[in-house]
């Protein structure tokens, strides 16, 4: 009001930012408000913000210059840091689908962003390579929405235990089982999902061949993936639906999207590739057969089980 001074602009501001009931958001100031028009977008379909999450992941360009600007220290070339590892397709749909399921779970007060969904995957990259393997599963995508999802999901204000910290983050922690519990609710009641092949007879199977993997398992770490095709081979039902879950990538997925590590990883001739590729699947099968009852979680060997919270 004290300046009478005016300049033509010619421009338009466009500013975005998450709406009330997110994490970290704070009440647009009212004097503000009166100087914009508010457009209210909805959060985009699931298929779109899987392709943002994979745009927008972690990756490196090997066509950008290495200029270090102390040449003193230890150089590490692009080549080097160019992500390695590989994300099967079902575990790239149980990231995006446990974080979807987080922003309406009736525990959970303030919602994750779709940032929640990019560092969950960037975290499941990193949770491989810390375990010198290749190819991520469950527990992988376990510990990387356990990370991601710590800072950007607000628990309702009566679970929170303001003078104990540590039991507000196991309870986090446990939600983000109860995330991906719902993921395999969503995705093995999907009429197509394995090809409709013989559940229970698969959880049987099941049932003989993953408590045999215990004597691999370090306690804390994923097991050592010991399943070649061979040992496959031997569970007729568990083969079908492994090489079904394999031939299903280019249809699930936009191959464009992913890596090169990811392409090339169901064609892979590695044994040790297939060895983890395999497990991957393996400990994807049995949650879906303790859901629907085929299989006795105590059947499961040392593979990872999602559990429900139940508050």
């Amino acid at each position: 009001e004290e300046y009478s001074w005016e300049h033509p602009l010619d421009l338009v501001l466009i500013a975005t930012g998450n709406p009330m009931g997110f994490a970290h958001v704070n009440e647009i100031p009212r004097p503000l408000l009166d100087r914009l028009e508010p457009v209210y977008m909805d959060l985009p379909e699931a298929d779109i913000e899987k392709e943002i999450m994979l745009k927008e992941t972690f990756r490196v360009s090997l066509g950008q210059e290495e200029n270090p600007e102390n040449n003193d220290l230890p150089v590490l070339s692009l080549t080097d840091i160019v992500r390695k590892v590989a994300t099967p397709w079902w575990i790239i749909d149980i990231l995006s689908r446990a974080v979807r399921y987080s922003r309406i779970c009736p525990y959970v007060e303030k919602n994750p962003s779709i940032r929640a969904s990019n560092r969950a995957l960037d975290h499941t990259y990193a949770s491989v390579e810390m375990e010198n393997r290749q190819v991520a599963n469950v527990r992988h995508a376990y510990y990387g929405l356990r990370l991601a999802l710590r800072a950007r999901v607000g628990l309702r204000a009566d679970l929170i235990e303001f003078d104990n910290p540590k039991k507000t983050f196991i309870l986090g922690d446990q939600l983000t089982e109860d995330f991906i519990w719902n993921a395999f609710e969503d995705m093995h009641s999907e009429v197509n999902l394995l090809s409709n092949g013989d559940r229970r007879k698969l959880g049987f199977e099941l049932g003989s061949l993953l408590p045999a993997l215990e004597m691999h398992s370090i306690p804390g770490r994923t097991p050592s993936p010991i399943i070649s095709q061979y040992t496959l081979s031997q569970y007729e039902t568990v083969t079908r639906a492994v090489q079904w879950m394999k031939r299903a990538a280019k249809d699930r997925i936009n191959q464009a999207l992913v890596s090169e590590p990811e392409r090339k990883l169901y064609d892979s001739e590695d044994s040790e590739v297939v060895e983890e590729l395999n497990y991957s699947a393996l400990e994807t099968l049995a949650n879906f057969c303790v859901h629907d009852g085929s299989l006795d979680e105590a059947s499961a060997g040392p593979v990872f089980i999602a559990h429900k919270f139940r508050g």
